[in-house]
């Protein structure tokens, strides 16, 4: 089970976690015989470490927002983009729902499913137009190259008759 950062569970198992190395270290620094200017020197040195890897992991989850934000605002960008070709308008669509209500996460998911089902629509509709544009370039190949094709088909029985 994975606590929360900052919950008072975690912050007690923490701190009673960091109490009981911090005794352990002093108790061997004090066998060993570290002076307290050294003991203090090398408990600066770990806070400085631990402040660095606090700082660290901030740095990562602040990267991860921003990326995390570029990614909601391009598939808002694309769920618009298809909505407006495909004339789909919707009054709720998550573009204009309350972005502050929900995690990013969760917002960058309730756009997705939308963009995939209009992705498959319009993929949908592209394959109609193009069975429809095959048809009627079949009908017009038909209808224009009818009384060529009926010429050219009489000139050939003619000469297969002649060469008889």
């Amino acid at each position: 089970m994975m606590l929360a950062f900052g919950s008072p569970c975690n912050s007690i198992h923490t701190s009673s976690s960091y109490n009981a190395l911090l005794k352990e270290l002093q108790e061997i620094w004090t066998e060993i015989g570290e002076s307290e200017a050294d003991k203090d020197r090398m408990l600066l040195e770990l806070e400085r470490e631990c402040l660095e890897i606090y700082r660290r992991k901030v740095d990562e989850a602040a990267s991860a927002k921003v990326h995390l934000h570029q990614s909601v605002a391009t598939k808002e960008a694309e769920l618009a983009m298809l909505m407006a070709t495909l004339g789909e308008i919707h009054v709720n669509s998550p573009i204009q729902s309350e972005k502050k209500a929900k995690s990013l996460k969760d917002h960058f998911s309730s756009v997705t499913e939308p963009v995939e089902e209009l992705t498959l629509k319009k993929q949908e509709l592209m394959k109609q137009f193009a069975n429809i544009k095959a048809q009627i370039q079949k009908i017009t190949g038909e209808i224009s190259g009818n009384g060529h094709f009926v010429k050219k088909r009489k000139m050939n029985k003619m000469w297969y008759y002649k060469r008889r």
